[in-house]
């Protein structure tokens, strides 16, 4: 299901989280002002990928809403795709603000914190562990191969951190590839199950008959996770915050574009993906892969914080990056309240 909404209730260990770290928007946890600010920048350089989880993105762009939010500010789409390639370019000033995976995100930070902040969330969840219909349960997988994304990668990292939660570890052998070998490494029966996002998840349901084994969604208190964030230059963001806001307030329109219930906007989705791509997605895969789905411009900071913390209990970091000061939601606050809506608290993603 897929919500416009930015979501305010958080989990109980986001509560948690909010009571160790401060969720107040006040404060040590408020950004100061920014003292370099040099007005509308001339030109935006957005990084996105053309993927199904970044629907609205794809929508905003094909629509003109960004460029429109973004007056006289001259925006420059950047294939980039979502994850090292982004980020690189991010970080070496050839991208201004790119639509990445939290994780590339987390990575980001921990390797240049004066350089990147986040500003907003796109999607949530979309996250499942397909399998053969041989494997009905957990302990089906012993001695079996299950692929994953790269090695670090959110996915990866879920993977082992239920693997081990399940005393599999030592039983699963767990391959790291590219979403496009997923799939033909299935459908040839050289692996057994994938820990996948979307649409490679619904491919596999609907083209191999894969079932869905867990949905990570379910193994999160209501149910919801972080998947895509938008994230920008550190100083793009302090010298042209007005610009930074414009950006955002075309995400929010932009999600407003992606409804899950209007045939119509179905219909045009699936065709804006399918242009961007290049490739076609069957209209059951693109329909099924909307559905597990979420779209909000919260990024859910406490989540991101338990995210960065999975990397430990997956045994592929011996400690969490530190993740204070990583986000930044002045420009998100001024997009919101133009649209009358609630600000996001950064919990323990707020200044040092």
């Amino acid at each position: 299901m897929l919500t416009r909404t930015v979501r305010l209730t958080l989990p109980l260990v986001a509560v948690a989280l909010c009571l160790l770290t401060g969720c107040s928007r006040t404060g040590a946890d408020a950004n100061p002002p920014y003292t370099t600010d040099l007005g509308t920048a001339t030109e935006l350089r957005l990084g996105y990928s053309a993927g199904v989880d970044q629907a609205p993105v794809l929508a905003g762009l094909t629509k003109s809403v960004f460029s429109n939010k973004l007056g006289s500010t001259k925006l420059t789409p950047v294939a980039s795709g979502n994850g090292p390639e982004a980020v690189t370019a991010l970080l070496g000033g050839s991208l201004d603000a790119a639509f990445v995976d939290v994780g590339a995100a987390i990575d980001a930070y921990a390797k240049s914190p004066d350089k990147v902040r986040l500003i907003s969330g796109v999607t949530s969840n979309g996250v499942e562990l397909v399998v053969r219909p041989t494997v009905t349960k957990p302990a089906d997988l012993a001695g079996k191969t299950v692929a994953t994304l790269r090695a670090g990668s959110a996915p990866d990292v879920a993977l082992r951190k239920w693997l081990a939660a399940n005393e599999l570890t030592s039983k699963v052998k767990v391959a790291t590839m590219d979403d496009s070998l997923i799939v033909s490494a299935f459908q040839k029966g050289l692996v057994d199950a994938a820990w996948v996002s979307e649409p490679t998840a619904s491919t596999l349901a609907i083209t191999a008959r894969a079932n869905v084994l867990i949905d990570e969604a379910a193994l999160w208190p209501r149910h919801v996770f972080p998947t895509v964030v938008l994230v920008a230059r550190s100083q793009y963001v302090s010298e042209h915050p007005a610009t930074v806001t414009g950006l955002l307030e075309g995400l929010i329109a932009s999600i407003e574009l992606v409804d899950p219930v209007s045939p119509d906007a179905r219909q045009a989705v699936q065709a804006t993906v399918n242009d961007k791509l290049g490739k076609k997605l069957s209209p059951p895969v693109l329909h099924r892969a909307i559905q597990y789905l979420r779209f909000d411009v919260d990024p859910y900071p406490p989540l991101i914080l338990q995210l960065a913390q999975d990397r430990v209990a997956a045994g592929t970091q011996p400690q969490a990056p530190a993740l204070a000061g990583f986000a930044d939601f002045q420009p998100l606050d001024k997009a919101l309240a133009g649209s009358h809506r609630s600000t996001v608290a950064p919990a323990g993603l707020g200044p040092k």
